[in-house]
């Protein structure tokens, strides 16, 4: 499976580690849904994403130091949530990048 888009449904509650068992997957668009709690860090193990969408959830907590593990990355949108703290240095190791939101309702 390349891709997996689930967007603007109403699923609830948190995402499952087993996120992380998809391993060759390069589009993630879980976007507009009722998601909430911690991101596991099995998803910052997908280092062949190329697109993660996650705004418009609530998803809290911080973005782990981990998040550059996924340097595949050229889409990246975790706005509409409430995420807080600082955003990691290791933001920098995304150098594929082109598109970055982390706006709206998190506390950075």
């Amino acid at each position: 499976m390349e891709g997996l888009w689930l967007y603007n449904n109403i699923f609830n509650g948190s995402l499952p580690r087993e996120i992380g068992n998809l391993k060759n997957i390069n589009s993630l668009d879980l976007s507009s849904n009722k998601l909430k709690g911690e991101i596991p860090n099995s998803l910052w193990n997908l280092t062949n994403l190329k697109d993660l969408q996650l705004q418009g959830n609530s998803f809290q907590g911080s973005i782990p130091w981990a998040i550059g593990n996924l340097v595949n990355l050229t889409i990246l949108s975790l706005s509409r949530n409430n995420f807080e703290g600082e955003i990691p240095n290791s933001v920098g190791n995304l150098t594929n990048l082109k598109d970055l939101d982390l706006s709206k309702s998190n506390r950075f």
